[in-house]
């Protein structure tokens, strides 16, 4: 307490001014002020009420004292009218004037004729604005003048004037005498709520606060008595007593804080001394750990280096894995694809097939393992760039024709209207998840269908393309729904057995789409088999509009035929699909025999669209009459077919359908079987066509001068780069040596790489297309390629057909190849094939 008083006397700032308050600061006055103009307020209401309920009362009284004088009037001045005595009139009218609101009467025949009338001025007053505008100057009052033997009868009218001075004045008297009430009623009252407002607030309010102050000033250091402030006489039980109970235990707990205080003060100082002891030595202390952590520190960056460089070792060992495992494995399967062409021993040929298909399995796990290691490590990169999905979907379901054939499956793709021409995305990954779910089908289905649909829908303003795979296999037990996409998980251990496989191909796609934002996911269908759909959004580019039109620019027209269309269920139904745009109406016939089906009704405007096996259940009227309106769909059963039907090669692409049924109702039959080799038209045929081959290899490039001459090419090999440059230059003319160049990547002396950038530094080479050959899968390989002037490139180990159909593909096109245009390019034959 003596150190609050201290350091009160240093501050006396902090110090109630003592002085005493205003009459219209205290308490009383205002809360008489306030309770006074609340009354005024409320006797003002009050009073305008009254005198506004009086006021309508007055204007009633007029009317009603008016009318009664009418009435007293109205039998005498009637006997007047109907005896015409104006003597009678006069005296009637000089009687009613002494009513002093009367200022003007008259007396009026039936027929207007005046037969007595009085009047006086009006009164001049000028408060009488007041009254005027509240009462109106003067009124009128009319009365109609008729006998009670005669009611009907009208004899004339009886009229007065009124002057409302009168009425006015004494109506304002009273109002003026009601506001009077009101202010002194409040005055009085005002003055009794001040007396008792002071009696009860103020005085008490006033002691307590003259205590406090002699409090303050008898207060001193050497007073340590805890003093207590008396409540005032009538006050102990009210907000009074109970304030001052408040202050008192104000007081108590002020004295008992201040004993604290000087208490925790002298605490404080012993801490503080303690403290900064303590500062001392964690400050030691944290000197010691700043040196271990420093040490830490420089641990941490000799392991994240440590670290990163075995990361760059591993990318290292798997690129050499994936080149050293496929470099044999591309030998082994080609070896064994020219003993297949070559042998005639068929048991020697069924050991063959056995042999390359365990190779080809070889190189899908190795594929699997090695996407499964770039996703794992977070390595695998996605594109963004425009390619045509229908192309992308036709051309992998066509990859496995030939293995769904041997197995006596129909496969087919059908691409609705839907799908756009282009989308932005990634088309390898596309194709991989596709690739996936169509092997597993054919791998999974021992007979019937494996089919592959394609459409779009849009969702919250997002293009999401949908293919759906469905097979008519052994399909998945519901137990194994759930996990059928875990990674080397597969239905069952007897599928394992009977069908083999590791289990990462499913999860590797269902990973990559919802990596691309989409998702992958399967059920069963009723009736057997198995449906995979994939939903990936996408970019488009191009909406589609007009499927009738083909990769080469040019548009259908529609046909003037209507179209019938023979085959299985799932054939059928892709061909209605891709025959709606061009023709004027379509038939579908779901057969599979026997002949003929019920609905077949042939005549001769109509186009046949059938299986090449139904050729033998034709009519021969319209296999031998009409050959030129059959179109045939190649299915390997061998059956011969007129020469001048078209014969197309499945699965069905939109493209060559229409192609076929434009060229059939146009009379233009070429055959489009596209299973055998095309007639080059580019720069060079077959027969003339010179492909410098440079692979290090000797086995690979044994196979592939096989292959190559096989196909008809000249071929001419080297085993480095540097030989494969040197092989260009040697040409003394204009023109280049070779029509294409084969480069393997990795060579000794020097690389494809660095010899396909020399070649294109020649202007000779700029129109000659070099397709790498490599056993990388990995894509910075790819784009490795495209950047040092290569238009193309094929992973080892890859199929023979696939070879000589890129070959055949680069032959017909005739473009300029350096190597700032080279990706351009290579985009661009991505999208058309």
């Amino acid at each position: 307490m003596d150190t609050m008083i201290d350091q009160n006397k240093n501050h006396p700032d902090r110090h109630v001014v003592d002085k005493n308050l205003h009459f219209s600061q205290r308490l009383s006055f205002r809360q008489t002020r306030y309770a006074l103009t609340v009354a005024f307020i409320i006797g003002l209401v009050f009073s305008t009420l009254n005198i506004t309920i009086d006021y309508r009362q007055q204007d009633l009284a007029i009317d009603q004292e008016v009318r009664a004088l009418l009435e007293i009037s109205t039998a005498p001045a009637a006997r007047i009218a109907y005896n015409i005595d104006t003597e009678l009139a006069q005296e009637l009218l000089n009687g009613l004037l002494s009513y002093p609101a009367l200022s003007h009467a008259e007396l009026r025949d039936e027929f207007g004729n005046q037969l007595g009338s009085v009047s006086r001025e009006l009164t001049q007053d000028k408060a009488r604005g007041i009254g005027d505008f509240l009462f109106g100057r003067s009124r009128v009052y009319r009365q109609a003048l008729r006998v009670d033997f005669d009611p009907d009868a009208l004899l004339g009218y009886l009229q007065f004037e009124i002057d409302t001075y009168s009425f006015g004045e004494a109506f304002i008297q009273r109002a003026f005498l009601s506001f009077l009430s009101a202010l002194l009623k409040g005055f009085c009252m005002a003055l009794i709520l001040l007396l008792l407002f002071y009696r009860m607030l103020t005085s008490p309010l006033t002691a307590i606060s003259r205590t406090l102050k002699e409090l303050r000033g008898n207060n001193n250091t050497n007073n340590t008595a805890l003093v207590q402030i008396p409540c005032p006489p009538e006050h102990q039980e009210d907000e009074i007593g109970k304030l001052v109970d408040e202050i008192n235990n104000l007081l108590y707990a002020t004295r008992s804080n201040e004993k604290r205080r000087y208490r925790a003060e002298r605490q404080l100082r012993d801490h503080l001394i303690a403290l900064e002891n303590k500062v001392a030595d964690r400050t030691a202390e944290m000197t010691r750990h700043n040196h271990l952590l420093s040490q830490s520190n420089e641990e941490l960056a000799r392991a994240k280096e440590k670290a990163l460089q075995t990361a760059k070792a591993r990318a290292t060992l798997m690129a050499s894995m994936s080149h050293e495992i496929r470099t044999p494995l591309n030998s082994v399967m080609g070896m064994v694809d020219l003993a297949l062409s070559e042998s005639q021993d068929l048991k020697q040929c069924e050991r063959l097939q056995q042999a390359h298909d365990a190779g080809q399995q070889l190189l899908e796990l190795l594929t699997d393992i090695l996407d499964f290691s770039r996703f794992e490590s977070g390595k695998l990169i996605f594109e963004s760039t425009p390619f045509n999905p229908e192309n992308i979907l036709e051309r992998t379901t066509a990859m496995f024709a030939q293995q769904a054939e041997s197995k006596g499956l129909c496969l087919q793709s059908t691409i609705y209207d839907s799908v756009p021409h282009q989308l932005v995305g990634d088309p390898t990954r596309l194709q991989q998840i596709i690739v996936n779910l169509i092997s597993n089908a054919i791998k999974f289905t021992p007979s019937g269908y494996v089919s592959l649909e394609a459409k779009t829908e849009t969702v919250n303003d997002v293009l999401m393309l949908n293919v759906f795979v469905r097979d008519s296999g052994i399909g998945i037990p519901d137990s194994s729904l759930d996990t059928v996409f875990d990674y080397y998980s597969q239905a069952s251990q007897d599928t394992n057995r009977l069908f083999g496989g590791t289990g990462l191909g499913l999860a590797l796609s269902r990973n990559m789409a919802e990596a691309m934002g989409g998702k992958l996911q399967v059920s069963r269908n009723s009736n057997g088999g198995s449906t995979f759909k994939l939903v990936i959004p996408y970019a488009g580019t191009e909406r589609s509009g007009n499927h009738g039109s083909i990769s080469t620019g040019s548009v259908l027209e529609r046909i003037p035929h209507p179209v019938q269309i023979l085959a299985p269920p799932k054939t059928a139904q892709a061909l209605s699909v891709y025959c709606q745009r061009l023709a004027t109406s379509v038939t579908v016939l779901p057969w599979s025999g026997p002949w003929p089906p019920q609905e077949f009704i042939h005549s001769d405007r109509t186009l046949l669209i059938a299986p090449q096996s139904f050729a033998d259940f034709l009519p021969d009227t319209l296999r031998h009459t009409s050959p030129e309106k059959i179109i045939y769909l190649k299915d390997g059963s061998g059956v011969e077919v007129s020469p001048s039907s078209t014969l197309v090669s499945q699965p069905i692409r939109r493209e060559r359908i229409q192609q076929a049924l434009s060229s059939v109702a146009s009379e233009a039959k070429p055959s489009l079987d596209t299973s055998g080799n095309k007639n080059l038209h580019g720069k060079a045929n077959q027969g003339t066509a010179r492909i410098l081959v440079a692979e290090d290899n000797p086995t690979n490039l044994l196979i592939i001068e096989e292959v190559l001459l096989h196909a008809g090419f000249e071929v001419i090999t080297c085993k480095n780069g540097q030989l494969a440059v040197e092989a260009c230059e040697q040409s003394t003319n204009e023109q280049p040596a070779y029509d294409l160049i084969l480069m393997d990547c990795n060579m000794p002396v020097l690389s494809g790489y660095q010899a396909s950038e020399k070649i294109r530094g020649m202007p000779k080479y700029h129109h000659v297309p070099i397709i790498a050959l490599t056993a990388n899968a990995f894509e910075q390989d790819r784009d490795q390629c495209l950047s040092n002037g290569m238009q193309d490139y094929l992973s080892k180990p890859f199929d023979h057909k696939t070879l000589v159909a890129k070959i055949e593909h680069w032959l017909q096109d005739d473009g300029d190849y350096s190597v700032s245009g080279s990706a351009a390019k290579f985009r661009e034959t991505e999208l058309t094939q």
